[in-house]
């Protein structure tokens, strides 16, 4: 019946609703019962009469006699015509909607239109509600004590209900009398709200109905928790089980929240009491949310033993048969797992607590999926050597870990940077992949398979001395493993063990995975080789590859963050040479463009791209490095067509500084330094954006003029695009023909594989 305090923790419980559901306890009768009323006993002879003593036991009502009954229904439930104020229009629309909620008092918005109109009508004649009878005051307290989203202010027009219905001599129910009481507790009247019950109280003495009602006395104690009185509130909790014994144990909750609250020694140890008392009562009915609300009861005041105590009593339910849904048990579990950092003192005291509470489980839940989880969370935390002894205890316990909880611990022993931690990545690494390749020889028939490369039986035979607490029959690797073997062999500059791993990885019938590419293109692109990450990427990406790996939004990332840097890093040789051998940005485009158009979720793979390192911006950038405008140009189009992505202004920027460059000799990245920072390319920038936002504002003016009104996001995104072509094209043809220009441009689009797409709404031949 009451709401207050279910599944909150303390801290919350001040703004919640005092209730669970405070329904009329009258419910709406069917419309034929208004026949059995004095009332209608008259009418019904009157009908049986009309019938001439004929109508059929069970066919009372004919068709001629439905007008008769629903005018009935209408003088029991709306204003009699009799009274002055029922012509009015306000009047006249709350009899309808009182009669429309008579029919159906579920409907939402019959129940607004009633409350609008009984408010109305209350403002405009306040004699209407002498005038309403008592079924129509049923029918908006039904209505209005709807529990919904959309009944949001229940609370407060039951309370008013309640008001009105005392200016006029009528008694509320017990229901009633209680949700006023509750309604103005929760309006911050809780001093009033208190006065209110406890004048209630003190007549319950008198055995009055309604202090002897055990749902008033569960108000009580839920307000007086809520005010923060505990003891008072216990007091009324004694009171209320001595005399309604079988009353559901869970109105301890508040309670008990209420004396951690406090925080005293005292009040823990009687909160502590209560938990107990409550688990005494509901016996095998204690749920997983019981156990949950005392724990983190006491989690709140970070009273870890009594939190422990109860975790543990909650683990063992799962031992229960026919108890919780293993699904929702495991998923609490873990919830109260990632709790345990807010009462112990540090990292290792929490895994420690983790290995101790979990034996508590079920058997035949300590399995890999807790143990997962937890290694994820150890391993974000930073807590390493706490992860290896999970291991550990999943071996101990007889749990076999996963290669992919191997590859987690290997990876995030790499990533601490600690010379140690990269020995023990590297161990295991290669302790795994012996066991996949011993796997692989046990499978081939073929004795030319089983041999191994001289390499690679050297490199695998090595004296791997492993750490004690892994020194276990271990899964074989996948992957995943060999990606990061890669990054620690690339981190060391290894190239021998890089070469043996990947002559190892082709043995262990394995191909390598888009990361461990990744992290050869990224390592390439460090050292400055850029005609080698081109290498690479073609080597593995090439369909007649039988190891091909499908690369992702990094991989294009990365070609991108080359394109670039071969512009802005290099030497006037290096320049010179690479401009020569690397592959031109509209051959990256296309590259770029073709997987986009491979993927299944294309969306959101042009989002990630977009999202990594400013890859539309760099793209934009290494067109105007190259002097490619038309590349530039077919570039934004390319990806307005296949995308939806539009360029902004720090794309115009870009293009206003390159042609504002366009008369500098700068053929060096010194050079081109030396030139960003005259006077005479600074001024030049800025003429181009004032041109640029001339056009902008002259396209503008033109839709305004031909009544297209305000323009859409998509409209300007588009009307900006195209400004930006147009001043595109007029560069270009201030330096060529018109038609030079067009053939450069539908070139730049044959190059890029994107012929059929649109690069603007004019023309070189039309620009001015």
């Amino acid at each position: 019946m009451f709401q207050l305090l279910n599944r909150i923790p303390p801290h919350k419980c001040s703004r919640l609703p005092l209730r669970r559901s405070l329904a009329a306890t009258a419910r709406p009768r069917p419309w034929w019962s208004i026949l059995s009323s004095p009332r209608e006993e008259t009418l019904e002879g009157t009908l049986e009469e009309a019938a001439g003593g004929n109508a059929a036991k069970g066919k009372l009502i004919s068709f001629d006699l439905q007008p008769r009954l629903m005018q009935a229904q209408k003088e029991v439930v709306t204003v009699h015509r009799s009274y002055r104020c029922s012509r009015h229009k306000q009047v006249m629309l709350l009899n309808k909607f009182l009669l429309q909620a008579y029919d159906d008092p579920k409907d939402e918005d019959t129940r607004k239109n009633l409350w609008k109109w009984y408010c109305h009508a209350k403002f405009s004649f306040p004699e209407v509600l002498d005038a309403l009878p008592d079924k129509a005051w049923d029918i908006l307290w039904n209505t209005q004590s709807q529990q919904s989203l959309s009944n949001a202010n229940s609370m407060e027009h039951l309370k008013q209900l309640v008001e009105d219905m005392r200016t006029t001599g009528r008694t509320a129910t017990t229901a009633q009398q209680l949700a006023h009481i509750e309604a103005t507790f929760l309006e911050g009247k809780r001093e009033e709200a208190l006065q209110q019950w406890e004048q209630g109280y003190d007549i319950s003495l008198g055995q009055s109905v309604v202090g002897r009602n055990p749902e008033f006395m569960e108000l009580g104690l839920r307000m007086w928790s809520v005010a923060g009185n505990p003891d008072r509130a216990q007091k009324v909790l004694i009171e209320l089980f001595a005399m309604a014994p079988k009353w559901d144990p869970r109105v301890i909750v508040p309670v008990f929240e209420a004396h951690i609250q406090k925080g005293r020694d005292k009040n823990i140890n009687l909160a502590w009491a209560l938990y107990t008392h409550m688990k005494y009562l509901l016996g095998d009915k204690m749920t997983l949310e019981d156990y949950e609300k005392c724990y983190l009861g006491f989690l709140y005041r970070k009273k870890q033993q009594h939190a422990l105590a109860v975790f543990k009593e909650m683990m063992l339910l799962g031992q229960k048969p026919g108890g919780e849904d293993a699904g929702k048990f495991k998923s609490q579990i873990l919830s109260g797992f990632d709790s345990l950092p807010a009462v112990c003192r540090n990292a290792s005291e929490v895994n420690e607590t983790f290995l101790h509470a979990v034996t508590a489980l079920p058997r035949e839940w300590q399995n890999k999926f807790f143990f997962g989880k937890w290694l994820k969370r150890l391993i974000g935390m930073g807590e390493l050597e706490s992860a290896a002894q999970v291991i550990e205890f999943m071996f101990e316990s007889g749990i076999k870990p996963d290669a992919r909880h191997l590859n987690g611990l290997m990876g995030a022993w790499f990533r601490s940077g600690i010379t140690q931690n990269i020995e023990k990545a590297e161990s295991l690494g290669l302790q795994m992949v012996r066991g996949r390749m011993n796997l692989v020889r046990e499978r081939s028939a073929n004795e030319t398979n089983r041999r191994r490369p001289a390499k690679s039986n050297e490199a695998s035979n090595r004296s791997i001395e492993l750490p004690v607490f892994i020194e276990r029959p271990i899964p074989p690797a996948t992957s995943e493993t060999f990606g990061v073997l890669l990054e620690i062999y690339l981190h060391k500059r290894d190239w021998n063990k890089v070469d043996d791993l990947r002559n190892w990885q082709s043995e262990a019938q394995l191909r390598m995975n888009v990361a461990a590419m990744n992290s050869f293109l990224a390592f390439y692109i460090e050292r400055g080789q850029y005609l080698e990450v081109w290498k690479q990427y073609k080597d593995f990406t090439d369909p007649a590859n039988n190891e091909r790996v499908i690369p992702d939004e990094a991989t294009y990332a990365y070609l991108w963050a080359t394109a670039h840097a071969r512009w802005v890093r290099s030497g006037m040789r290096d320049y010179q040479y690479l401009q020569r051998a690397f592959p031109t940005n509209r051959a990256i485009m296309k590259e770029t463009l073709a997987w986009l158009n491979s993927v299944p979720n294309k969306a959101a793979a042009a989002s990630h791209l977009m999202q990594r390192n400013k890859v539309y911006h760099r793209i934009v950038e290494c067109f105007c490095l190259e002097k490619d405008l038309p590349g530039a140009l077919v570039a934004l189009h390319a990806f307005k067509a296949n995308l939806g992505v539009y360029p902004d202004q720090h794309t115009a920027t870009i293009l206003a500084k390159y042609i504002s460059r366009i008369g500098f000799r700068a053929r060096s990245p010194a050079q081109r330094r030396e030139v960003a920072r005259s006077m005479g390319y600074l001024k030049n920038v800025s003429n181009v954006l004032q041109v640029l936002e001339a056009l902008f504002q002259r396209r503008a003016r033109q839709l305004v003029s031909e009544g297209k009104g305000e323009m859409s996001k998509e409209e300007k995104d588009e009307l900006f695009l195209n400004v930006l072509s147009e001043l595109i094209r007029v560069v270009l043809v201030r330096r060529e023909e018109p038609g030079t220009v067009e053939h450069r441009i539908w070139n730049a689009k044959k190059k890029m594989g994107v012929r059929e797409i649109e690069t603007g709404d004019i023309d070189a031949f039309n620009v001015s």
